[in-house]
């Protein structure tokens, strides 16, 4: 897909009540480099903050999104290690300080899209470890998401109206947050996403029962390391804890019959200390077993009633 323009860019300030939002646009742009021209193009009219030798490469006070859609060339930064070769469909982040250089092949030269933005929200996204200058490349292929995306990120920066950083700053998040799932989707697809569906199965068959790790580490022919590992990327949960938390969805329903005591239903779901399950049962919900047995009950005998 073509780009909206041949050469788009636009910088932009920040009032006070932008900063408070935690994130917001300081510039975005769209360029064509083609074959056998000068990288990068029309450098005198960009800010002096944004001029880059790329022999020494250049350190910028800001986050950057960009997202290159043809072409090749290279990319690297000094926390990455060494030059990276990127293609169509890959997108690189640049972290405030952290020096960087990038640009095409003469012989392909590219097209690229990009968004620079600062604030405290992407600060802690960089704390929390989902945006890391040491892995700065993502080879996502091409999405037509994230073109429509910059595009509605250039037609709110070019039309500047009241609240457009605020605009601005929901798109980039909507950005970073499909840059995520694309990633994480893919490397579900690589054998993981199949093992881990095998293994809350056999969880789910077994719910009424003690866990028994080992024997299900021998069917699915993995460590238990690995199992933790792709376990965790797909769920947030380890496979204990997916498997406790399947053991208190059971919990709820078999509550529903008032002809159960607590005890009953702790022992029918293999669990040998039921005040355990009462502690665990609240940790998860927020009630201890007897009081989420006492609404059911209410709420049954509220739907009876108005029925009759």
């Amino acid at each position: 897909m073509s780009l909206p323009f041949q050469e788009y860019r636009k910088y932009l300030t920040a009032d006070a009540r932008a900063e408070d939002w935690q994130i917001y646009c300081v510039d975005a742009g769209c360029t064509v480099v083609e074959p056998g021209s000068k990288y990068p193009p029309n450098l005198g009219t960009h800010p002096p903050a944004y001029r880059a030798n790329l022999r020494v490469g250049r350190v910028i006070n800001e986050y950057q999104f960009v997202y290159i859609t043809r072409g090749e060339g290279t990319f690297r930064s000094d926390r990455s290690g060494p030059a990276r070769r990127v293609k169509a469909g890959t997108v690189f982040l640049l972290f405030p300080g952290v020096r960087h250089a990038y640009a095409p092949d003469v012989e392909t030269g590219w097209d690229e899209y990009w968004v620079g933005f600062q604030g405290n929200y992407v600060d802690q996204l960089r704390t929390a470890g989902i945006l890391v200058p040491e892995e700065p490349v993502y080879e996502i292929g091409w999405h037509a998401s994230l073109e429509e995306r910059f595009s509605k990120i250039f037609e709110i920066a070019e039309a500047e109206l009241p609240g457009f950083q605020l605009e601005l700053g929901a798109e980039i998040v909507q950005l970073l947050t499909q840059l995520h799932v694309i990633q994480k989707r893919q490397k579900t697809m690589d054998g993981s996403d199949e093992l881990v569906q095998r293994a809350r199965l056999v969880m789910q068959q077994n719910v009424m029962r003690t866990m028994e790790i080992d024997t299900m580490l021998s069917d699915l022919g993995v460590s238990y390391s690995t199992l933790l590992s792709m376990f965790k990327e797909y769920t947030g949960l380890s496979p204990y804890q997916y498997f406790l938390q399947l053991k208190v969805h059971m919990a709820r329903d078999l509550l529903q019959d008032s002809s159960l005591s607590v005890k009953d239903v702790a022992h029918r779901l293999a669990f040998d200390n039921q005040y355990y399950f009462s502690r665990l049962f609240k940790r998860k919900t927020g009630m201890s077993p007897s009081a989420w047995q006492k609404a059911a009950s209410q709420t049954d005998t509220d739907t009876t009633t108005q029925e009759e």
